[in-house]
């Protein structure tokens, strides 16, 4: 009963810590600076629409001013003047910038998701980078551990007469080739799981990294942003063809003067309107740059959509590719395993040299090697063609 009760809570305390390919992503996407940049470039397309939600194209102003002759003729003469000024909406010009402020916040979102499908690229390869040195590392602490038994073997089939003493050479110098495997595969793995750790802050592995091939995402996140640029410039043209001029000012004045001494004070009020006129030297530079940021969005349209398209089809062979390396990896294996248990009853039987067991079963670590390599490079050719496709973990 005890024993039952500790492997329960041993299994508990692995699922407590066991990890997903998407929670790894997320935890990268929090360690990411992109995501506080983006949250920035969202505050601020916020606050431009904040603007452009307001009754006034900017700032109101006020104005004091002050007029005398006490440094001239003295004759007691003042002037006192307040004004209060706002500039106001063109005709189409608070519509335009709303839009363009809605077609900001939505290039944001759309940029972000691009970014993260990017970010989960980094992340299946970095974990497909871990698992295939994982692998190699398990193969090589196995063939530490039959070389060892090799080696205790012969050793004592020289101390009983039955072999020469170079086998025993031959079998301690397997020993210590495979010490140096398991030291070269644990250095290679801990790199791969620092470069893991450094994106994610985990260095542990998904419990299930294998995706199963899926379909394309109805959108896919990197030309959802290209297709929100073009839309964002388009509004960009639309706010400089709509503001022509710049805002045109009203504004109320209150003057309060006297003439001179002994005379009575004067209280007067005007209303003011300012009109900038439109010049071809102002609005020409602003319209060009708005029309070159669409044709550079359009640009970046197309190219997304070729690109992507290019990326699934060699994503797609580069499967196919991995499937069959994977079948042939493993017919070798099998061929090589059988021919390495002939050659291994032949040597207990004293009918092969140590030599030859040695040959069959490099052969043999080539093929598993092989096929692990074979293994990851499909795992990783299927996570490729999903992120081909624009989907996440």
């Amino acid at each position: 009963m005890r024993i039952l009760v500790g492997v329960l809570f041993a299994l508990a305390t692995q699922a407590a810590h066991a990890v997903s390919l998407a929670e790894l992503l997320e935890a990268a996407w929090q360690r990411s600076p992109h995501a506080r940049l983006f949250d920035a470039r969202g505050d601020v397309a916020y606050a431009q629409r904040t603007a452009a939600e307001s009754l006034l194209a900017g700032p109101p102003s006020l104005g004091l001013a002050n007029r005398n002759d006490r440094f001239t003729e003295r004759r007691g003469k003042w002037e006192n003047e307040i004004e209060l000024s706002a500039p106001v909406w063109l005709p189409g010009q608070r519509d335009a910038r709303l839009a363009a402020a809605e077609a900001d916040l939505a290039r944001n979102d759309a940029a972000a998701g691009a970014a993260r499908l990017a970010l989960a690229g980094e992340l299946r390869t970095r974990v497909w980078d871990a698992i295939g040195a994982g692998d190699e590392l398990a193969l090589a602490r196995e063939r530490l551990e039959f070389a060892r038994s090799l080696e205790a073997d012969v050793v004592r089939r020289v101390a009983a007469g039955e072999v020469a003493r170079r086998d025993a050479l031959l079998a301690g110098a397997e020993t210590l080739a495979a010490q140096t495997a398991v030291a070269e595969t644990e250095t290679r793995r801990a790199r791969a799981l620092e470069r893991l750790r450094l994106l994610t802050g985990d260095e542990r592995l998904p419990d299930e990294a294998r995706e199963p091939v899926r379909e394309r995402a109805a959108s896919h996140p990197r030309l959802a942003a290209a297709e929100r640029g073009v839309e964002r410039a388009r509004a960009h043209l639309r706010v400089a063809r709509e503001s022509r001029r710049e805002s045109p000012e009203i504004g109320v004045q209150y003057r309060r003067d006297r003439d001179a001494y002994g005379e009575p004070s004067r209280d007067t009020f005007a209303f003011a309107v300012k009109i900038p006129l439109a010049t071809e030297a102002r609005n020409r530079p602003l319209i060009a740059a708005a029309q070159a940021e669409l044709a550079e969005a359009d640009g970046e349209q197309w190219l997304a959509q070729a690109t992507l398209e290019s990326e699934e089809r060699e994503a797609l062979l580069a499967l196919e590719a991995a499937d069959r390396v994977a079948a042939l990896a493993e017919r070798r294996l099998a061929a090589v395993a059988e021919a390495a248990a002939l050659v291994r009853k032949a040597f207990d039987l004293g009918e092969a040299s140590l030599a030859e067991l040695l040959r069959v079963l490099a052969a043999t670590r080539e093929a598993q090697l092989d096929l692990a390599r074979a293994g990851a490079a499909k795992g990783f050719a299927t996570a490729r063609v999903n992120q081909s496709r624009g989907v996440l973990p």
